[in-house]
């Protein structure tokens, strides 16, 4: 519980934070929705569906970074996949790192541009994005991880513009959590 209650979505923040850092257009976009959105309050999951664009930040980051970045199963029945038998007992692992950074179905795979979100979906495989597995074993707590990294971007953005600090070190560590290796040592400054 405590590990998929809190580790993932702070792990998914950690990530957002640094990618908005990174990225001035895409901070100030997430700024100008919630200023028109929120008007300085704070959010409610009453303001989620207006939150459209820091939805698109925490699915960007998710994709990019996500928090369980290999799934794996172990197969309780012979099974055949994409032509390969595979005998009960087998260990089938995925990675939605991989997955999430094919240039099929993610065009300029690796750059961070939560704009993707926002427009009619493309077609896509139903699991080209997964960052909470699928499925039977899909994460219970999705829905709720989601409203959460929402709120609390949401919260923290509001008031909060992020800048990376020269020279830091960010390294993904791939443990059973996707964590920055080092931290994410970011400067803040006031909104206002």
């Amino acid at each position: 519980m405590l590990l998929a209650g809190h580790e993932t979505t702070a792990n998914a923040l950690a990530w957002a934070f640094h990618l908005l850092g990174g990225n001035p257009a895409a901070q100030q976009r997430l700024g100008a929705e919630l200023d028109e959105v929120l008007g300085g309050r704070l959010p409610s999951a009453a303001d989620l569906p207006r939150l459209r664009y820091t939805a698109a930040v925490v699915h960007e980051a998710m994709r990019l970074y996500p928090p369980a970045w290999v799934l794996a199963r172990h197969l309780v029945t012979d099974r055949e996949i994409c032509g390969y038998a595979l005998p009960a007992g087998s260990m089938v692992v995925s990675s939605p790192w991989v997955v999430h950074r094919d240039q099929r179905w993610w065009p300029r795979p690796d750059s961070f541009e939560p704009e993707r979100w926002l427009d009619a979906t493309p077609e896509r495989p139903r699991y080209a994005y997964f960052p909470f597995g699928g499925g039977p074993r899909q994460c219970i707590g999705n829905s709720f991880a989601e409203m959460e990294a929402i709120l609390v971007l949401a919260t923290l953005g509001r008031r909060w513009q992020v800048a990376p600090v020269p020279d830091a070190r960010i390294e993904p560590l791939a443990l059973v959590t996707l964590r920055p290796a080092y931290g994410v040592p970011m400067r803040l400054r006031c909104r206002a």
